[in-house]
């Protein structure tokens, strides 16, 4: 399969490549907001063409869900996402998921 992308691969271990992330997502300026340490409890696609996506987690309590409006959902949530998972399943109309 050809690269997407002009520069070599490059290995780096999450506690280095998270807080560049994280420096780069929430500098001046971009309208991006982090959720870290929360649960999705599910999302969907919303007729404007954004996403509605439920979440539970610390800075809400335990027992509590907010409901988040945005642009993009970015499925972050590690090598085996849950997230990414039903999102493939959704565009290719088949869960392919294990």
């Amino acid at each position: 399969m050809p690269s997407t992308s002009p520069e070599p691969v490059a290995h780096l271990p999450q506690n280095q490549l998270l807080p560049m992330l994280l420096r780069r997502a929430t500098a001046p300026g971009t309208l991006a907001r982090v959720w870290l340490g929360h649960a999705v409890e599910g999302f969907e696609v919303t007729a404007a063409g954004g996403v509605a996506v439920r979440v539970r987690g610390p800075e809400v309590g335990a027992q509590q869900v907010v409901d988040i409006q945005g642009s993009f959902l970015v499925a972050a949530d590690g090598a085996h996402s849950p997230i990414r998972c039903v999102c493939v399943c959704m565009c290719v109309n088949a869960c392919v998921c294990a």
